[in-house]
């Protein structure tokens, strides 16, 4: 059965008063990720991406353009990109998850771009792919074997659209406010993954957990 990946997003649209729904769904996948991969050090790296070029004289923080999220979970080996390119999969089900969270992503944002480090068969493999509203949702797919780098993975949520851009909250600790009011369930958990907010643009840091 073929997906209709433009028709599947219109179906798909986070309300504008909820701007950062997309980002949660990014991060939702991160700590999933840790949480398969058995890890007791993991850790999810969250970037505000700026237009540093609109920055003004009163140095208020520069226009939202994006966001990166970063972990070291278990990454995007096939059994779990298999699920990724399978609309409305079942695959989380028994996590609450409904196989849509990622078509948030191309409702909010022009593309995502992914990059993922993992072990395969005592193999350190990368995967890198392009996801978008055209085709079957996936470009520039490819898979190779490397070496010298650790498990990561890096999702980079690309060219916020404006209605939702408008209507998301510009200062760090404000975002960092809905991070940990959205994930308190994990922060309050036992070991859970260490979760930094960045700002970009300053470099500035906001520890949320």
């Amino acid at each position: 059965m073929n997906t209709d990946v433009a028709g599947r997003v219109r179906n798909v649209q986070p309300p504008t008063s909820k701007p950062l729904l997309p980002l949660f769904e990014a991060v939702i996948n991160s700590i999933q990720a840790i949480e398969d991969s058995q890890r007791k050090d993991g850790r999810i790296e969250i970037e505000v991406l700026r237009d540093a070029s609109l920055f003004n004289s009163d140095h208020l923080p520069g226009e939202i353009i994006g966001f990166l999220v970063r972990d070291n979970g278990i990454g995007f080996n096939d059994q779990n990109f298999d699920a990724f390119t399978t609309s409305d999969t079942t695959y989380k089900l028994s996590r609450g998850g409904k196989g849509i969270g990622r078509f948030m992503w191309l409702a909010a944002f022009d593309h995502a771009e992914v990059e993922s480090v993992f072990l395969a068969d005592g193999k350190i493999k990368c995967r890198r792919f392009t996801f978008c509203a055209r085709g079957t949702g996936i470009e520039s797919s490819n898979c190779a074997e490397i070496h010298d780098r650790d498990p990561e993975t890096i999702v980079r949520l690309v060219g916020f659209k404006d209605k939702y851009q408008t209507q998301c909250p510009k200062r760090l600790e404000t975002i960092a406010a809905y991070v940990v009011e959205e994930f308190l369930e994990y922060f309050i958990s036992p070991d859970p993954p260490v979760m930094t907010l960045r700002d970009g643009a300053s470099g500035r840091d906001d520890l949320t957990r």
